[in-house]
């Protein structure tokens, strides 16, 4: 695989992106490495948890370059295509029994967000910076983001994330219950890997029977995915998302 590696210690699976020039933002091909390398997990019944991680950042957004070409060409379907992938990937952190933890450092943005979400726990390192991203660009929500934020921190809140598009912090985060934890720069790996060694002592079959009663009460996760990607692709065919995304694109290369 060219941008995700597997290596898994002591009955945690590491699954790490290393799409480090475009801050591993969600592309078709990340997408389709992580999936194969939860396929693997999901085969392992020793493992008692899985590690999400980005080198540098942990994924700013979706691939703003697919989308940029979409909404010039007014082709929606090279976006459906990137919703499509990046909800199915949603679906499959679901699916998968195992628990998930999402370590972050650097930039958690748009879609970024949205998989830590959906993650059954989550990390930061006290210097990352969040954002939802999306009206920023001139799009609405994926992957979840307007069912989730709701849930977790209301709807006035969720409304201004998702529609102001400003950055907050992980102590914000971790009051919006996005996280459990916030670690300092100094010594995050040293508090990771002593926060993980709980999961070796747990009994991961109960664990996994946790997981999956936690998630029968999202049945209406796959209704709001697909509200989500018919709005999305109504912007794609609009004037803002073009603005947005050339404004975008323009700071990137200033």
């Amino acid at each position: 695989m060219q941008f995700v590696t597997l290596k898994i210690e002591n009955r945690i699976a590491y699954i790490i992106w290393n799409s480090v020039e475009n801050r591993n933002a969600l592309t078709l091909q990340l997408a389709a490495e992580i999936k194969k390398c939860l396929d693997v997990c999901r085969k392992d019944e020793s493992l008692s948890g899985i590690v999400f991680r980005g080198n540098k950042h942990f994924m700013a957004g979706g691939d703003v370059q697919l989308l940029s070409r979409a909404v010039k060409d007014k082709k929606p379907e090279l976006a459906a295509q990137l919703i499509d992938s990046a909800h199915e990937l949603i679906l499959e952190v679901k699916r998968i029994p195992i628990p998930i933890i999402a370590v972050v450092e650097g930039a958690c943005a748009g879609y970024g967000v949205s998989l830590l979400s959906h993650c059954d726990f989550g990390i930061a390192k006290k210097s990352s910076v969040f954002n939802l991203a999306y009206s920023a660009i001139g799009a609405s929500p994926d992957g979840g983001a307007s069912y989730t934020l709701p849930q977790k921190c209301g709807h006035k809140k969720a409304a201004e994330l998702l529609m102001l598009s400003e950055n907050f912090s992980p102590q914000d985060a971790l009051y919006f219950q996005l996280l459990n934890y916030v670690f300092e720069d100094e010594t995050f790996e040293e508090s990771v890997a002593n926060w993980l060694q709980k999961f070796t002592k747990t009994y991961s079959k109960t664990n996994q029977r946790i997981k999956k009663l936690l998630c029968y009460s999202e049945t209406r996760l796959v209704e709001q995915l697909n509200y989500e990607k018919e709005a999305f692709l109504l912007g794609v065919m609009g004037e803002d998302m073009a603005n947005g995304i050339d404004n975008f694109l323009n700071k990137k290369k200033k």
